[in-house]
């Protein structure tokens, strides 16, 4: 198990991140706001016993707060995930925002869009 972060990544404040298995977290991506969650492990009720799965979320990605991110998701590059959603999926399709509970892809985001072509990780 591990934390990963690329580059010019960003965890802002109060998050809860579950290492139990390994959380890959993208060049230049950043988990904002407050109080998102990464769990990466939950209980299997069938087997009866801990189930862990990694979390990867891809290069210039951005995670709105108070998401919920669980085991077994992925989040492609430049995607967003908008604020109070659930990630529970491997989404597979880039320049997309996803929202909801559970998430689903709701917009199609330009490839030139400011956030996916800086190059420093701090934004103004």
């Amino acid at each position: 198990p591990a934390l990963i972060l690329g580059e010019h990544s960003a965890i802002t404040h109060r998050h809860l991140i579950d290492c139990t298995e390994c959380v890959s977290i993208g060049r230049f991506a950043t988990v904002a706001g407050y109080c998102s969650q990464i769990l990466t492990h939950s209980v299997d009720v069938y087997r009866g016993r801990q189930h862990a799965e990694p979390v990867h979320l891809g290069d210039f990605t951005f995670i709105g707060t108070d998401s919920c991110i669980l085991g077994g998701a992925v989040l492609p590059d430049h995607c967003v995930l908008a604020a109070k959603s659930l990630l529970r999926t491997a989404h597979e399709t880039p320049y997309r925002v996803y929202a909801g509970v559970p998430s689903r892809e709701v917009a199609e985001l330009p490839p030139d869009a400011g956030y996916f072509t800086r190059s420093q990780g701090f934004i103004d």
